[in-house]
Formats: C-alpha cells, sequence, structure tokens
C-alpha cells in the first residue's frame, strides 16, 4: 500500500545537484506541505508540515504546481545508517515519487478556505453529509406507536 499525504503546497524549492561519494551527481528538488489538520471535537489546530524529496526522474513532476495548490503526494520512508566520529546512528529520509492536484473521497475537488487545508476540509464536509443523510432517514421513518412506553 502506497503511503499517500494531502495538503497544500507551502513552497517547492529549486533543484539542486548533490555530489555522491563516488564522484556522481544526483538531482533533488524538495517541496514543503501544509498537511495540518483540526480536531472535530475541539477545533485545535494540529501543525503538520512534511517535507519531501523529489529525486533524478521525479524531480519534473513537480514543474506543473506552485505554492498554494491543493494535492495530493505518494511518498516512501527510506531509512539508512550514517556513522561519524566512530558513532553509528540513523537517519530516515522522506522520498516523493508522485503528486497530483487533490480530489475529494467523492472526486469532487471543492477548493477549502485559506484558514484550514483539505484535510480538516474533507472531514467536516464528510460529517455534515453524514448528519444531513441521517436527518434525512430519520424523517423517512414513521412511528408505528407514538407511546412506546413499556407501562
Amino acid at each position: 500500500m502506497a503511503n499517500q499525504i494531502s495538503g497544500k503546497i507551502l513552497l517547492i524549492e529549486n533543484a539542486v545537484d548533490v555530489p555522491t561519494k563516488n564522484n556522481g551527481v544526483f538531482t533533488k528538488r524538495r517541496i514543503v506541505l501544509d498537511a495540518s489538520h483540526y480536531d472535530p471535537m475541539t477545533g485545535q489546530k494540529f501543525e503538520n508540515y512534511p517535507v519531501f524529496d523529489f529525486v533524478m526522474r521525479n524531480v519534473p513532476k513537480l514543474d506543473s504546481f506552485k505554492a498554494g495548490d491543493m494535492v495530493t503526494i505518494s511518498f516512501a520512508l527510506n531509512g539508512r545508517p550514517f556513522e561519524k566520529d566512530g558513532k553509528k546512528d540513523y537517519f530516515t529520509s522522506v522520498v516523493g515519487y508522485d503528486i497530483v492536484p487533490y480530489q475529494r473521497q467523492n472526486g469532487n475537488y471543492q477548493q477549502p478556505n485559506s484558514d484550514q487545508p483539505a484535510t480538516s476540509q474533507g472531514v467536516q464536509n464528510s460529517t455534515n453529509e453524514q448528519s444531513q443523510s441521517q436527518q434525512g432517514e430519520q424523517s423517512n421513518v414513521t412511528p408505528q406507536n407514538e407511546d412506546d412506553l413499556p407501562f
């Protein structure tokens, strides 16, 4: 299963060439996403600003997007050991391999207001839709016995 996250693009950096140990070069481009969300019960904001590296052949995929666009990014987590001064440590990189315009679950795209990213809008909209459909179901129910008290 692919790892995916949706949100608003905060910034897309220019592509840079990074030298490798074997005197090669690879190209990478970073993108920062605002994937913050709001607790539906309290309205409290949980900030989340992940950074993704698009490398080599995936770098051009960012060319058709700009800051402010709502997108969904598919990514992989890559972990590697690192040794310095005799001490071994580990680091994780988040590598994006695909980016597409954001689409809601039902297939309709709705630009959220600038205060809340799409992740919270989707939760709020689906909650409103559920409550409306439940109200519709309740209004279609006809009571068989208005007095259903057991005594």
